[in-house]
């Protein structure tokens, strides 16, 4: 009981406090103490009082008694003491150190609750209200500093125990904020204590050192902030300044996702410590450069992240990454930048920009990864009107690459925006954004390279008509996506359906090898041929060697049943299911058997399963054709897009009508829509005619037939004609027809077109049904038709061409002779016997046509277009006629010579034709080599894009590895052609016009490895005659020399070495013969036939050009002046 002595009260405790003492009477001396203490008011107590039992309490046995009790009560009769003192210190500062180092052992000890958890929470709770901890700012930096890390340290670990109640880890708190905010010594150590709960639990977390660790960062911000930005400068500092070792660089990478995740939980107090990141990002140590860019991405994809508005410099640094110069962080920065977007959606226009350039990087893999990283990107966003067409067009623009992993990735991501787009295609906005990305997928094929074909092919099948079992629905995609095609794109999508045909056909020989070798019913020899043809096969694609491997592999794990399967999955006559069915199913069994096989398969079966053009999307495709004629909807639009699809796979799949024969039977007899009645017999012809056995129809379909032919259509009675020229049982009929048809072989006769078409059917498809009516079909197409009058024309609107809808009736008449004549021939090709009679008149009149020229019309005053239609028809004929082995002697060289100056015709439209059907047979093999010779008279063709056309397209087909002998050929044939060019003479101009026709050339073929081949096969030349026309050998020798000329001089400006050939080159027999040997040869070896005149200017030139490249070498060259 305290004594009050004039309003102030003293300490009435008087027992002697002693570490001697017993346990048990030193409890209860300090119980008594403390509860007289706490009762005490500060404003009241006489302190002198309390030195008596402030110096007990102090006492070392007392401070380190073995008695847990004994010392905590110690602890909080010594917190009393200090409340009551204060503001006065109640012990010098060797006891204050011993005093709070003895508190801080004390509040480390709180467990579970037990005898002493409430004196324990008294003692925080003292210090944290009276804020004691404040005098420790009297001690010595050193002994304070010790003091206050242990109190750190401990504090955190007790507030880990969960026993320990919020009330406590609350005080603790307090009192280390107190301690940073009044006190004013704060270490590195406990900043790292601090910043290391941040480091250990997630931003969410509830863990008592973590919730700690925030409130006193919230609390003392400045503080905080300066001793973070000092802690994290000292760690970076530290590592640049280092050999970065192992352990440094996971230090620096520790101290980076600490700053994360301080970041993501205060951002407030890295304010100083964010500029030092942006530093370090333009930093030379990949290592720093690389860990400031991960960790600014990840602050950056933080959803509550607001830096790229607080740190507008350091967003736009960490844009500019993209441009590292490393390319392992360029790729890293792009991983981080898809989480940026997809957590900030405003931030993507940004970011798209930034993508831009990267598809563009000079690396492959960073091409590839942005190309990728755009379609997943795109595709994620909801709101197609958001989508950025100028990105994904030059996303789409990589499918060009020169590099096929980039290509792949391009073609991937614009086919993946697509799908995930497509249900919302209903709209000219949404068509503007992504409608365009078929049309520009299929204008891949026009690449021409293998593994840009095998991209497009998968990820049609994946991306454009994935797959779907629902037949409508399934139609419908197929009918807007090539709705949506350029006119380039639908015939490029042509183009692939019938190389998917094609490759469909071959395969299946590929399935009988297989069944064959199950049954191991192959000799040596038919396994060479096999694998011959498996090499074959394996050319349709990038990596000959692996897909041949795996055709290979294959036949040795084949079954009957996956080869069934196989079989299915190429089926034209299956049913949409069917064919997904097996091969899911086939691709599946064989992943599991080799997964590395399985690849190319998939590869394979995306190149001929028919599952966009399918039998079971028939009756969809019909169903949508049957729309009523009118103004333009979307319905008759869709009907007409329908129609031209069934025309494609009555063209291509012809067997897959089959069923639906019947059907197109009705179309033709009971239906009074036309459009029906015509897309029937479109059909249907497309099927008869591609049928290896006749087609047998009942009487009433037979004479609805002839009815077309009669009164319908010019298309009605040519579709007609073909159908019924390709049934059986119909003899009579035929021939009354083809009698009747003939008889009215009449000029004044107002159906003399639609005679000549239906003719022409037949005699292409049963030219035997002529036999009695070719005489006079010959004499009239000769007499009366093509040497009758043409219609006059006014010279001023006289054009080279017209389309042929627009010529007079007349010269479409003639043009339809023509053909038919032609069709004639085509057909006697296919059957036994001698056609030899006809072929010795119809050839003469079409190499006539070949004459007649636009000048020549024009000069008479009749149509020039006529005549082009007639030279383009003639030639087109001659082209394919003499290829065949009924016909192939027609072609001598020097009609081979004749046919081939079409290339210089004066009309474009029929160059452009009759050399676009060279390169075609060329590239199917249908024509020999030596027609590449005529794709080089195109060397002065005014129009840009043939002429780039024809060059590339020699140079893919003839600067490749073993065309050297094809090339031999070529030039051989080529130097022949311009010797006996119209043209050619030995004057200087024409030397340089023809130096051209050479310089073309050997630009389109020439490489370092084939250039000595090319130079010895032209001096080759110099050692024959000419066997066609032996007087003109000397020109020949003149573009020899010429040839020879212009090869040195490549040589020269390309540094390609001229060596001397191992083996002998031998020309065509029909171009030249060689010259005796002796003096003759070697005189016309050493004679240089090249006249003077031409060589001096020629040389004038070249010694010019080489000083301008000198001076142009000079002026590009160093701009640092050279020491004097």
């Amino acid at each position: 009981m305290s004594m009050e002595i004039d309003g102030t009260q003293s300490l009435q405790f008087n027992e002697t406090l002693s570490g001697s003492q017993k346990a048990p009477e030193l409890t209860r001396k300090l119980k008594d103490l403390h509860e007289e203490l706490r009762n005490l008011e500060q404003e009241t107590i006489e302190k002198s009082s309390l030195r008596t039992v402030a110096n007990q309490l102090v006492q070392k046995q007392i401070l380190e008694h073995s008695n847990g009790t004994v010392k905590i009560l110690a602890a909080i009769c010594i917190a009393d003491i200090f409340r009551l003192y204060a503001p006065d210190q109640p012990y010098d500062k060797a006891n204050l150190k011993r005093v709070f180092a003895f508190f801080g052992s004390q509040l480390s000890l709180f467990e579970k609750r037990n005898n002493t958890y409430e004196y324990r929470f008294y003692l925080l709770e003292s210090l944290s209200t009276v804020k004691s901890v404040i005098i420790l700012g009297d001690l010595d930096q050193h002994h304070a500093e010790e003091i206050i890390n242990s109190y750190f340290f401990n504090f955190f670990k007790v507030s880990a125990n969960k026993d320990v109640g919020n009330n406590v880890k609350i005080g603790m708190t307090e009192i280390l904020i107190q301690i940073i905010e009044e006190v004013g010594i704060f270490s590195q150590d406990c900043v790292e204590v601090i910043l290391e709960q941040f480091g250990k639990y997630d931003k969410e977390s509830t863990d008592g050192p973590y919730q700690m660790a925030f409130e006193i960062c919230r609390s003392c911000p400045n503080v905080i902030q300066r001793r973070v930005c000092q802690y994290f400068s000292d760690v970076i500092m530290a590592i640049s300044r280092s050999d970065s070792s192992e352990e440094e660089i996971e230090e620096l990478k520790r101290s980076h996702e600490l700053i994360r995740k301080v970041y993501s939980a205060l951002p407030e107090l890295l304010l100083n410590v964010l500029p030092q990141l942006q530093e370090e990002m333009s930093v030379d140590e990949d290592t720093i450069r690389e860990v400031a860019i991960e960790t600014i991405g990840q602050m950056l994809a933080d959803s509550q992240s607001n830096l790229v508005e607080q740190y507008p410099s350091l967003w736009k640094a960490w844009l500019d990454r993209r441009h590292d110069k490393n390319l392992r962080l360029r790729l890293r920065w792009l991983d981080l930048v898809e989480e940026v977007s997809r957590r900030h959606p405003d931030l993507i226009s940004q970011i798209n920009d930034c993508l831009k350039s990267k598809l563009a990087d000079p690396e492959e893999e960073m091409r590839a990864a942005t190309c990728k990283l755009v379609g997943e990107m795109q595709s994620s966003i909801i709101d197609i009107k958001k989508i950025d067409r100028d990105l994904l067009e030059q996303t789409a623009a990589r499918s060009k690459d020169k590099k096929a992993s980039v290509r792949k990735q391009a073609m991937e991501a614009i086919g993946l925006i697509y799908n995930n787009f497509f249900d919302q295609l209903n709209d000219r906005v949404a068509m503007d954004r992504v409608g365009w990305i078929p049309t520009t997928l299929m204008n891949g094929i026009y690449v021409g390279d293998l593994s840009v074909m095998m991209t497009l092919e998968s990820a049609l099948q994946e991306y454009i008509f994935p797959e779907d079992e629902d037949d409508s629905e399934r139609v419908d995609r197929l009918v807007a996506v090539v709705g949506s095609l350029e006119r380039k794109a639908e015939i490029a999508f042509s183009a692939i359906l019938k190389k998917q045909k094609s490759f469909m056909d071959e395969m299946q020989k590929y399935l009988e090898i297989c069944e064959a070798n199950i049954t191991n019913n192959m000799d040596e020899h038919e396994k060479m041929k096999n694998e011959e043809y498996m090499k074959y096969l394996a050319a349709y694609f990038p990596e000959k060697a692996r897909t041949y491997n795996s055709l290979l592999s294959y036949l040795s794990v084949c079954t009957k049943k996956n080869v069934k399967l196989l079989k299915n999955s190429i089926n034209a006559d299956a049913d949409y299911k069917t064919v997904i069915k097996a091969k899911t199913t086939f691709l599946e069994e064989l992943n599991e058997t080799d997964g590395a096989i399985a690849e190319i398969f998939t590869a394979i079966l995306n190149k001929a399963s028919p599952t966009i053009l399918n039998k079971s999307s028939i009756p969809a495709l019909m169903k949508l054709t049957q729309t009523s004629r009118g103004r333009k909807t979307v319905s008759n639009q869709k009907a007409v897009v329908a129609q031209v699809i069934l025309k494609q796979i009555s063209e291509d799949y012809p067997t897959m009508y089959k069923t639906y024969i019947k059907d197109l039977e009705k179309g033709i007899i009971g239906n009074g829509n036309t459009s029906i009645v015509d897309e029937s017999l479109t059909i249907l012809a497309s099927i008869c005619k591609s049928s290896v056995k006749k087609a047998k129809f009942d009487r009433d379909v037979v004479g609805r037939l002839v009815d077309f032919i009669n009164e319908g259509t010019i298309t009605q009675a040519e579709h007609a004609s073909i159908i019924l020229a390709n049934t059986t049982g119909i003899v009579s009929i035929t021939s009354q027809l083809i009698e009747s048809m003939t008889t009215n072989a009449e000029m004044a006769y107002p159906r003399l077109n639609i005679i000549l078409t239906c003719l022409a059917q037949f005699a292409l498809y049963c030219p035997e049904s002529l036999d009695s009516e070719i005489d006079a079909l010959i004499y009239f197409v000769e007499k009366d038709l093509l040497n009758g009058p043409s219609p006059e024309c006014d010279e001023e609107k006289n054009p080279f061409w017209s389309p042929f809808d627009l010529l007079p009736l007349v010269s479409q008449e003639k043009v339809l002779g023509a053909r038919l004549l032609i069709s004639y021939l085509n057909g006697c090709e296919k059957l036994p016997g001698n056609s030899q009679q006809y072929s010795e008149i119809i050839f003469p009149i079409l190499w006539s046509l070949l004459d007649r020229s636009c000048s020549s019309a024009i000069a008479d005053g009749l149509i020039a277009s006529e005549t082009s239609h007639l030279r383009l028809t003639a030639s087109l004929a001659l082209l394919q006629l003499t290829e065949s082995n009924k016909f192939g002697s027609e072609l001598t060289i020097a009609k081979f010579e004749k046919l081939s100056l079409i290339c210089q015709d004066n009309c474009f439209h029929v160059r452009l034709e009759f050399v676009e059907s060279i390169m075609k047979l060329l590239q199917s093999e249908q024509l020999h080599p030596r027609f590449y010779a005529s794709l080089f008279l195109l060397a002065h063709e005014p129009e840009a894009r043939l002429l780039k056309q024809a060059k590339t397209f020699s140079h893919k087909r003839l600067q490749v590895q073993g065309a050297e002998k094809t090339l031999v050929v070529v030039l051989t044939h080529f130097i022949h052609l311009l010797a006996h060019h119209p043209d050619f003479s030995i004057a200087s101009e024409d030397l340089d016009i023809f130096a051209q026709y050479i310089k073309f050339f050997l630009a389109s073929v020439a490489t370092s490895t084939n250039i000595s081949i090319l130079y010895h096969a032209a001096q080759r030349i110099k050692l024959s005659s000419d066997v066609v026309i032996e007087s003109l050998s000397k020109n020949s020798y003149v573009v020899s020399d010429l040839v020879c000329l212009l090869i040195k001089t490549k040589c020269k400006e390309s540094n390609w070495p001229l060596n001397a050939l191992g083996e002998r080159i031998h020309l065509h027999p029909k171009l030249y013969r060689p010259l005796s040997s002796g003096p003759v040869q070697n005189e016309t070896l050493k004679t240089t036939f090249l006249p003077a005149p031409f060589m001096d200017k020629y040389e004038e030139l070249h010694n010019q050009k080489l000083g301008d490249k000198r001076v142009r070498g000079l002026s590009v060259g160093s701009t640092k002046k050279p020491k004097l």
